[in-house]
């Protein structure tokens, strides 16, 4: 027998043990909305906590890379490491766009 399902009503226990926490990074323009170019082509990161049936805002990040050269291209070795280390540690990442086209 598997694993058992996420169940909302069990305030967030996976299968009755320990809590699920994610941090979730959002690439965005303007701190509000996805960003409408590649998530690496995003001027910020926000990052939220989810755990116990609750989101927590926990920072903005700065994608460097992008504030050093705008003309940069989505698939550029160096920004793609740059952005790596800007979102840091993430369990999700949310973008509207993604891969070479």
């Amino acid at each position: 027998m598997g694993p058992t399902p996420w169940d909302p009503k069990k305030k967030g226990k996976w299968g009755g043990g320990d809590y699920i926490e994610l941090l979730i990074a959002f690439s965005t323009d303007d701190g509000e909305n996805l960003n409408e170019d590649h998530f690496g082509m995003a001027r910020y990161f926000r990052v939220y906590k989810f755990s116990d049936g609750r989101e927590e805002f926990i920072e903005t990040r700065n994608n460097v890379k992008y504030e050093e050269d705008e003309s940069l291209k989505h698939g550029d070795p160096g920004k793609d490491e740059a952005t790596s280390s800007a979102v840091g540690h993430a369990d999700v990442i949310i973008g509207k766009k993604w891969g070479l086209i």
